[in-house]
């Protein structure tokens, strides 16, 4: 403990996810004191590709996960808040005019509308990148840039926007009245130069994103206080007013931190709505291929490079929802989850799930194709649901070996335990099946919301809790349970991979196929 900080010290952490918004209080030992979890709407597609949400809604479910964890806390703990940590999901764009009004609903990161028309990109900007072999990669952005979408389809929506948000700094502003983003949010389609931490200022570099720095929030490092709870955002949330509100970065940033990934050879996966494994690297690291992306982190002068599923446990719930709505039953009769009592089930099949494979491209990974879609193959007689599940939780460890070995190849690092998170987190049998797949220990923690307390230790820090971010770390950061990979387990998954890795090169072609057959209203 620090001389700064006191036993009797609380932090509120704020996590507006993907699906959920959670505002929990830990104490600085890093205990979970008062926990409330809100479900947000869910998002809108008004056309094919577009997805979108009420942008409201961040705000009104991340003001009543506050109230009710205040109210569960009592009055008494409340007094003895010292700051507010927030993160949230990374690269939703939030439009807003010059009052933080909403100008449009916010556009969801898993939005894959395009823009069409562009002419190819040519001219001296055209010659550099594809010296640099960079033109696919920066022709993607240009395509699907919302800010070029808006202002093409949308232009009055264009005119009357001031800033474009993301949720983080929408939040920040409400809570605040302060404009501002932490670099370690800077997740996404943004001028933004990870290399120099900072906006492009070449005018030719903005025009391909679509926006120029003036129309985002100004920047600020991770753990740095951002504003004070206002008197009208006290009055909304019970949060004491003058109460300093600090951002980490975004929600996998943030999680990082909380399980104690923070150096180089170590890592940490999430197993949430989105899967995402971080190996944290001091360089900014580039892959042609997009099989992982450097952004910046939530440690300052550190970066993440990062790998994962856009449609990581999400999958899983629609596997819950649509198929194993017996099971869903079963387990509200035996008061457990349905993913436990699908784990049972699973338990004694045999790795490789006799011969099933799922492909989990329920949401295409950024480096695959757009018309990359979900697969399962394999089927006999002898396969049943269960088969299914189990094949499923394997294809998700096969995605998450690749890019990690995809990581190691380029960095050169060396990892040899993997940390993780979420509520994928919370199965042994999927845990254990990671374990066997990476070859290496994975390591549940003991607080399962990564995100919330990494935005916790960082606040922390940033308000002189603690003298480093590294001591916040130890004291508020543990690990719990720890799954060992069994030898012969792993030589049977090491043939089953390589199998696994065919997969896509001989199927892609139909893949765009049956993306074309697709029908739409």
């Amino acid at each position: 403990m620090s001389a700064q900080s006191s036993t009797k010290d609380l932090i509120l952490a704020i996590d507006c996810g993907t699906q959920n918004v959670k505002a929990a209080v830990f104490n600085s030992s890093g205990k979970v004191l008062s926990l409330s979890n809100y479900a947000l709407k869910p998002n809108s597609s008004p056309e094919t590709r577009f997805v979108e949400h009420d942008t409201e809604d961040y705000w009104e479910k991340t003001r009543e996960a506050i109230r009710n964890t205040l109210k569960r806390l009592g009055a008494a703990k409340a007094k003895r808040l010292r700051a507010v940590g927030l993160t949230a999901q990374r690269g939703t764009v939030i439009p807003v005019d010059e009052k933080g009004k909403p100008t449009r609903p916010a556009i969801h990161f898993s939005d894959t509308r395009k823009v069409e028309g562009l002419e190819k990109l040519g001219g001296f900007w055209g010659l550099l990148f594809k010296i640099a072999g960079l033109y696919t990669a920066i022709s993607y952005v240009r395509e699907h840039s919302w800010y070029t979408w808006i202002k093409r389809n949308e232009p009055e929506i264009y005119e009357k926007t001031s800033i474009f948000m993301q949720v983080a700094s929408f939040l920040t502003y409400r809570l605040t009245g302060e404009i501002a983003e932490s670099t370690g949010n800077m997740v996404g389609m943004f001028p933004f130069d990870h290399g120099k931490m900072k906006f492009y200022s070449q005018k030719g570099i903005q025009e391909i994103f679509g926006v120029s720095p003036e129309k985002l929030p100004p920047l600020k490092t991770p753990s740095s206080i951002m504003g004070s709870i206002t008197k009208s955002a006290s009055k909304a949330t019970g949060i004491p007013e003058g109460l300093p509100v600090v951002t980490c970065g975004g929600d996998v940033q943030s999680a990082m931190v909380g399980m104690g990934v923070i150096e180089e050879n170590s890592a940490g996966m999430v197993l949430g709505s989105v899967n995402s494994l971080v190996v944290p690297s001091k360089k900014h690291l580039k892959d042609k291929q997009m099989r992982f992306i450097s952004w910046a982190a939530g440690v300052p002068g550190y970066y993440i490079l990062e790998t994962g599923l856009k449609a990581g446990f999400t999958t899983v719930s629609w596997f819950r929802d649509e198929i194993a709505r017996e099971e869903s039953e079963i387990a509200r009769k035996s008061k457990k989850t349905p993913e436990e009592v699908l784990d049972e089930k699973i338990r004694n099949i045999p790795p490789g799930s006799l011969g099933l494979f799922v492909q989990p491209y329920w949401n295409p990974p950024f480096h695959r194709d757009d018309w990359a879609r979900g697969l399962i193959m394999g089927f006999t007689l002898a396969h049943t649901k269960a088969h299914i599940y189990r094949a499923m939780l394997e294809g998700m460890a096969f995605e998450s070996r690749e890019g990690l070995e995809s990581i190691e190849k380029i960095s050169g690092a060396k990892v040899r335990e993997m940390p993780v998170s979420g509520g994928g987190s919370k199965s042994d049998t999927g845990l254990d099946i990671m374990a066997n797949v990476m070859g290496i220990p994975i390591v549940r923690m003991q607080v399962d919301e990564a995100s919330a307390l990494g935005a916790a230790i960082c606040a922390a820090y940033g308000t002189g809790l603690f003298t480093t971010l590294q001591e916040g770390v130890e004291k508020m950061s543990h690990r719990a349970e720890r799954f060992e990979p069994d030898p012969a387990r792993k030589e049977i998954y090491d043939k089953v991979y390589r199998t696994y890795r065919e997969i896509y090169s001989r199927v892609s072609d139909l893949y765009r196929e049956t993306s074309d057959l697709a029908l739409y209203d």
